[in-house]
């Protein structure tokens, strides 16, 4: 994890979505504990989508938006989701936001399937026992990827916002390393085509 790949030299390509929320996590009267990290990523999405569909947040503050996406996604007074409830809760919360046909979904955990995934809007990235973050979930917002001899591999990154207080809005996490599992959830507030 680092907030600058300057040490990359070789030839880069980027791509992201510009304007994505991110809100840390945050306590409040309305639940014990923090809100978590997978309802807050999944926040930052709901936001960003309701700059286009105003009502899928419409009357909501921010902590009504998390309180909804907690009960939605069964998150405990520890601010844990099981990594299976966060599409679902996605969907759910949606849905009950009168959007009938929101949509979310696992995406595989391919490098191809990350950056596709971020042609439709940003995506909850959730790790496994990552070496900086340990298990938690982050907004899926770019990617970069730099090119030695005409392969980047090992030289992937996933720019994330990490809703945690004291790191920089944009964040940059090596794919395929230091993890051990990677869960890629996807939401589209008018289904996928």
């Amino acid at each position: 994890v680092t907030d600058n790949l300057s040490f990359e030299t070789g030839v880069g390509s980027a791509g992201g979505i510009a304007f994505v929320p991110d809100l840390n996590q945050i306590t409040s009267s309305l639940w014990t504990g923090y809100s978590g990290c997978s309802p807050t990523s999944a926040a930052n999405i709901m936001l960003w989508w309701s700059s286009r569909y105003p009502q899928l947040t419409n009357g909501l503050s921010n902590e009504q938006l998390l309180l909804g996406l907690r009960q939605a996604m069964g998150t405990n007074n520890s601010g844990q989701t099981n990594v299976n409830n966060i599409s679902p809760g996605m969907k759910s919360f949606a849905r009950n936001q009168r959007f009938f046909n929101a949509d979310a979904r696992y995406v595989n955990a391919t490098w191809v399937d990350y950056k596709n995934s971020l042609s439709r809007g940003p995506n909850v990235v959730s790790f496994l026992n990552q070496t900086y973050y340990g298990t938690h979930s982050v907004t899926g917002v770019g990617w970069y990827e730099f090119f030695y001899n005409g392969s980047s591999l090992g030289h992937q990154y996933m720019t994330v916002h990490d809703n945690r207080a004291g790191t920089p809005a944009e964040c940059y996490i090596a794919f395929g390393s230091n993890y051990q599992g990677l869960y890629i959830d996807e939401f589209s507030p008018m289904g996928f085509f």
